[in-house]
């Protein structure tokens, strides 16, 4: 094996562990859990690199048609502390199902941005935006990933790779 080989194969090798790294959480402070969340979780990306994340009190409730997840994030100290996303997804079956919107006129993500000198209210929903909620358990807790492009005209905020398991309220 040549010099020129050996480099190649170094580079590789670094470059591999640098992406594993990254997969598993490692970057900018994001945990993204290999496990099940633990009851009353929810956590997602935003586009900046930080994640909302709500160790716990992320509930839900049902109204008979649909469930309405609520999470704040408190993560004491961190940037994001007392922002909030909320999800609305119809009930269904079998598990697991998947609710878009549009085309579903019931299914919401909203995030609420609680930056103290300008706080705000993005949605996504039927009229603005897009969302998916797939819903992969309904007992004993509520369990499901999400993803959203929010607005708040003219702004919009992309939640990605969120997940939740969150407990009856």
């Amino acid at each position: 094996m040549n010099n020129v080989s050996i480099m190649n194969s170094r580079h590789i090798l670094f470059a591999a562990i640098a992406f594993s790294a990254m997969a598993s959480g490692c970057n900018n402070g994001i945990t993204n859990p290999t496990t099940t969340l633990n009851p009353g979780t929810l956590y997602v990306y935003l586009p900046d690199g930080t994640e909302v994340l709500a160790q716990s009190g992320t509930q839900y409730t049902s109204d008979g048609m649909n469930y309405i997840i609520t999470a704040t994030d408190n993560v004491s100290g961190d940037v994001l502390e007392g922002d909030e996303v909320t999800i609305t997804v119809p009930i269904g079956s079998p598990l697991p199902y998947s609710v878009s919107a549009p085309p579903d006129a019931t299914t919401e993500v909203g995030f609420y941005d609680a930056d103290l000198q300008n706080p705000l209210q993005y949605r996504a929903n039927y009229a603005v935006g897009n969302c998916t909620v797939t819903i992969t358990q309904t007992a004993p807790t509520l369990q499901g990933t999400f993803q959203a492009i929010a607005v708040n005209t003219p702004d919009t905020v992309v939640l990605t790779n969120g997940s939740f398991n969150a407990v009856a309220q």
